[in-house]
């Protein structure tokens, strides 16, 4: 939401951005552009941060009334602020767009979501008021079309800022390095991940896994990377300044996305190829659409352990196989990913729906 808004700042648009306060300061968004940026925070019905908790009544009605927007555009299909916000558009005559970021699971099956979206009416209304909804992958479209019309979805990928992530901002160590980066919930099959590092290990001695984030199966990761003995080799790392990412995956040779289910796309993805590091994901959701196998990286089986291990000392092993995807993976991203070209496509949809 962040790159968009300064992406089309550069354009000449204004852009406010209307988002819940949050108990967590380090969770604010930091927009300093110029006074064509808004940021207005409004607060939830209960001082607690969940997103499942509604805004307090009239405050986005409050927050759209006070501008003259051409567009309104909401974020994640399945939050209350998001829903409300397309009701409170289109009451205003304003044209809603919403995009959806969410997979779950058997997402593709009609049997199971179609029914679903029917018993929730009032969720299934408030999507069918967007003009239009735009789904960040396939997969995400699959799952949104249980709720709406094909006819109204258009597929438009997530992107990344190419620069930030393109410098070469690191200084490589000698030791092979494996990366991951994000929430440690089960889903992402972390445990699957540590669960793989004895097998790398006695191919890769050396190799060093980085586990970069928060979640409830921290503690869990680090009972189990000790239990398999593998808690040299294994760094954890919580509080990670924003501007400490790219050199995390600088200092990386591989990067890793061992998700289980209910992945959509992966951000994590754009950034570990905009700094040309090859990857290796599971073949779940979105993932197969931003990774491609042999191509930009290894993609494996959810939940196998030998697979991911077997790739990841591939690529570990292979420098020049490691370099080429990389390189390949970075070349794709400034052709399909940079935030140019992402917010081109969506300038083009507002201009659409507001002629």
């Amino acid at each position: 939401m962040k790159g968009l808004a300064e992406e089309l700042v550069k354009r000449g648009h204004y852009v406010q951005i209307v988002t819940r306060t949050c108990p967590k300061p380090k969770q604010y968004l930091d927009i300093s552009l110029d006074d064509r940026v808004g940021l207005c925070r409004i607060k939830p019905i209960l001082p607690i941060d969940i997103v499942a908790v509604p805004p307090t009544p009239g405050a986005v009605k409050a927050a759209l009334s006070k501008g003259s927007f051409d567009v309104v555009h909401c974020h994640h299909a399945f939050t209350p602020i998001s829903l409300m916000s397309i009701s409170t558009a289109k009451k205003l005559d304003m044209t809603a767009v919403l995009t959806n970021h969410t997979i779950s699971i058997l997402y593709r099956s009609d049997l199971l979501w179609t029914p679903t979206s029917y018993l929730a009416f009032l969720l299934r209304r408030c999507i069918e008021k967007a003009d239009t909804v735009v789904a960040v992958s396939k997969a995400a479209a699959e799952f949104i079309s249980h709720f709406t019309g094909w006819r109204k979805i258009t597929v438009i990928p997530n992107a990344v800022d190419t620069e930030r992530f393109g410098r070469l901002n690191a200084c490589k160590s000698h030791e092979p390095s494996i990366l991951y980066l994000g929430r440690l919930v089960h889903r992402k099959g972390v445990h699957v991940l540590v669960k793989s590092m004895p097998h790398v290990l006695k191919e890769v001695p050396d190799a060093k896994l980085t586990i970069a984030g928060d979640g409830y199966m921290k503690t869990y990761l680090r009972f189990q990377a000790r239990k398999l003995g593998v808690k040299r080799s294994v760094r954890f790392l919580s509080s990670i300044a924003d501007e400490d990412v790219p050199r995390l995956y600088g200092e990386s040779d591989v990067f890793v996305l061992p998700s289980l289910y209910g992945e959509s796309f992966g951000i994590s993805l754009l950034e570990a190829m905009a700094s040309s590091k090859p990857i290796v994901a599971s073949k779940v959701g979105g993932i197969p659409e931003v990774v491609q196998n042999r191509v930009t990286g290894l993609l494996v089986k959810s939940g196998s352990v030998r697979e991911l291990a077997e790739a990841i000392v591939q690529l570990l092993s292979d420098r020049n196989l490691s370099r080429r995807l990389g390189t390949e993976a970075r070349r794709i991203v400034e052709r399909k990913y940079s935030w140019k070209v992402v917010a081109t496509r969506i300038e083009s949809l507002y201009k659409e729906l507001t002629r």
